[in-house]
């Protein structure tokens, strides 16, 4: 068996956090490919920056990666306590 690994885009958020920018979905899944990785661990991203659901397959045929989990943020609202 062996073992696959994949990239975890949280790299780009906490980047573009850090500088002040945002990187899109394609530009991360073009770099993701081109160091490489055939997988994805989509994270970092609100669902409205993702987009429909097939628009995101699309890119993710394009570029020949699966995408193997995900987390997002729904909305930046801090839950009150």
């Amino acid at each position: 068996m062996a073992v696959k690994i994949g990239m975890q885009t949280y790299g780009w958020y906490a980047y573009g956090q850090n500088f002040k920018t945002r990187f899109g979905l394609e530009t991360v899944l073009h770099e993701a490919k081109s160091a490489g990785y055939d997988f994805i661990d989509l994270s970092g991203y609100t669902l409205a920056e993702i987009g429909k659901a097939a628009e995101a397959k699309k890119l993710f045929k394009k570029y020949g990666l699966k995408l193997v989990s995900m987390s997002c943020s729904i909305g930046d609202r801090k839950a009150s306590m």
